[in-house]
């Protein structure tokens, strides 16, 4: 098993998190075990020192929001005008609103500031993906963002994640991992915790999307917003679909960046969405004169790569390549190397030179710009938090993914078509992707027996004006997937971003500018001209 970069490779969009379960168990497992540093469980809701608290009703139990310190810090000098652009807070709502008196949850806001002096009164409320990944552990990311232009942002880690509490983590997933190499552990840890988190007090069947919904409605209230325009990114489009269905007053407009829609058969197309997106590459690169005069017949080195990767894998010794452990590099390795950088409109124009020089023979680039690579961090939480979280699942809550897909994704699934539909890719490659998708299912009895009511399988009709945008390699929301969406949302505009990846709306200036003029009238169709100059070159040399 190799030893890969978490942070390079699985959160090559989405801030986080993102939606890093999709690829591999046991690779990610491993990975967010760079981040562990230990945690105490929390027998009871954080204490907080208000500066100032809010309360209101809401139907027939309570919220509030207390102002307080951030839980987290900097690593990078940032200045005191920057910081104080930042402030937070925290939303106590009942986990279950039928239950009002039961377990009390903590919703962990920040709210950034415009960079005008006088803002626009419709903030953007950033809706993270997974699901289970943080917002707020990226916050200095978001204080470069050209969104805050005339806007302030509110991020909010998502009930069940990050800096939220209770905190959904698996840290005996990660421990497993630490200390075998065994994958069978990873169903004792499974089990672990999820009988920690029930002793705690969690009722799983309470992390969906339906309940997030209820909890950003709330935080409106609350924060005595009166309107704002959501922007989800990949899981977050899911979030703020239901939000559009569920709850939709006071939204003003919504952005859906790598669409994730409800009506769609997810890990039944798992292989066909990440072995479709290799192809795309594949195709991309032999219609493209000056990469298939570099790399003539890609389709058929990389299918060779796999199989001699299969019958001899690659193996680098730790002190060979300066690491702390040794690095082995088979055919599932590689394929989730291929499929991870995917993600990353920035990366995708090195894959066809990947491949062709490892092939070859050239580790280099595999090494150093794919396996070995650092990601600055951002925020960390801060040394003097009173309950602190692992930092795995600050970056990853992986309960709460498993609470939302097994309980509103995986009862809808129809397992004859996992293999109906991997059966359209070559064999090596669809018995890859098939792998990770029994895992899934397996792992779904473990932690869940209760199921979502079908409407979370339908599709969502609203006529609120919408911005949809798509990366056209995109491995785990596909195009195909955005179209679907937009064909029960009359008042949309699509965009899509050719070689683009998953995740865009910072990644690139165009999808950027496109998305300001969308917020500035969303009733208007912004010129896309520049789409034509975005598009990444593939290196040749």
């Amino acid at each position: 098993m190799a030893i890969l970069d978490c942070e390079r490779l699985s959160a090559a969009g989405c801030c986080g998190a993102l939606f890093r379960r999709w690829i591999s168990f046991f690779i990610l497992l491993l990975l967010s075990v760079l981040l562990l540093s230990g945690c105490d469980e929390a027998e009871d809701l954080p204490s907080r020192q208000p500066a100032e608290v809010i309360d209101a009703a809401a139907g027939d139990y309570s919220i509030s929001f207390t102002e307080g310190d951030c839980p987290f810090f900097f690593d990078a000098d940032v200045d005191a005008e920057t910081l104080a652009a930042i402030t937070c807070g925290y939303m106590q709502v009942p986990q279950d609103r039928r239950e009002p008196d039961g377990l009390q949850i903590e919703i962990a806001v920040a709210m950034i500031s415009s960079l005008s002096d006088e803002p626009l009164a419709d903030p953007i409320l950033y809706l993270e993906g997974g699901p289970g990944g943080g917002a707020l552990i990226s916050s200095e990311s978001w204080l470069e963002s050209p969104l805050r232009q005339e806007r302030q942002v509110i991020l909010f880690d998502q009930r069940g994640t990050s800096y939220s509490w209770p905190n959904l983590g698996c840290p005996e997933i990660d421990e497993a991992s630490l200390s075998s190499r065994d994958g069978d552990l990873f169903w004792d840890a499974l089990t672990e915790c999820r009988d920690r988190l029930i002793d705690l007090g969690v009722d799983l069947a309470d992390y969906h999307s339906a309940a997030s919904a209820q909890d950003v409605a709330d935080l409106r209230r609350v924060l005595g917003v009166e309107s704002w325009n959501l922007l989800g990114i990949s899981y977050g489009t899911r979030l703020a679909l239901t939000i559009m269905r569920d709850l939709p007053d006071g939204v003003r407009s919504v952005v859906l960046d790598s669409v994730y829609p409800p009506n769609v058969d997810a890990y039944a197309e798992q292989a066909i969405t990440f072995g479709g997106a290799i192809n795309l590459l594949l195709d991309g690169c032999a219609e493209d004169p000056d990469c298939d005069d570099a790399f003539p017949d890609l389709r058929q080195t990389f299918y060779d790569l796999l199989l001699e990767l299969d019958a001899d894998p690659l193996y680098f010794e730790a002190d060979e390549i300066d690491s702390e452990e040794d690095v082995e590099v088979d055919a599932y390795t590689f394929v989730s190397v291929i499929t991870d950088s995917l993600y990353d409109t920035d990366l995708i124009p090195l894959l066809p030179q990947l491949i062709a020089n490892t092939y070859d023979g050239d580790y280099d680039l595999l090494l150093w710009d794919f396996l070995l690579t650092e990601d600055e961090d951002y925020s960390r939480q801060r040394p003097d938090n009173a309950d602190p979280v692992d930092e795995a699942s600050l970056y990853d809550a992986q309960g709460m993914f498993y609470s939302v897909e097994c309980f509103e994704e995986a009862p809808f699934a129809d397992l004859d078509n996992v293999y109906a539909l991997a059966e359209t890719l070559d064999p090596t490659l669809a018995q890859l992707m098939i792998e990770d998708v029994l895992d899934f299912f397996d792992a779904c009895a473990i932690w869940l027996d209760e199921q979502a009511p079908a409407l979370e399988s339908d599709p969502v009709y609203s006529e609120l004006p919408v911005l949809i945008l798509a990366g056209e390699y995109d491995p785990v929301t596909p195009p195909s997937w955005a179209r679907l969406a937009a064909e029960t949302l009359p008042n949309h505009i699509y965009v899509e971003l050719p070689r683009g990846g998953h995740a865009l709306t910072d990644i690139d200036k165009c999808i950027s500018e496109i998305t300001l003029a969308f917020l500035a009238d969303p009733t208007q169709e912004p010129d896309t001209v520049c789409i034509v100059d975005a598009v990444r070159p593939f290196v040749t040399d």
